[in-house]
């Protein structure tokens, strides 16, 4: 089981369903990594694919929660490897979150 699938599991499947008790609390919304930043809705979920050619984390962070501009945002989750090896890198985005009160 790769690691997509398991991060498909938590979120969406019972007992954990972690997107539907995170969505009790307040509003969610789900991104990739792929080049174009955008919201991937729960359906969609499951058409993502670990091919991409390079993980950059950091730069997709800091793209998702500039989407939303001076509106709050309550937190960050990542379901990932921890590998970033291209983009901005992880001590900017944590300043940058650390700015925003994330």
């Amino acid at each position: 089981m790769n690691r997509l699938t398991v991060a498909r599991q938590l979120l969406q499947a019972k007992p954990v369903d972690l997107l539907a008790r995170l969505n009790r609390i307040g509003a969610v919304d789900l991104f990739g990594l792929d080049d174009a930043v955008e919201p991937v809705t729960p359906e969609r979920l499951g058409t993502l694919t670990p091919d991409l050619a390079s993980t950059r984390l950091g730069s997709v962070v800091y793209a998702a929660v500039n989407r939303y501009g001076k509106q709050p945002v309550a937190g960050v989750l990542l379901c990932t490897d921890g590998n970033n090896n291209a983009g901005k890198s992880f001590p900017e985005i944590r300043e940058i979150l650390a700015e925003r009160g994330i």
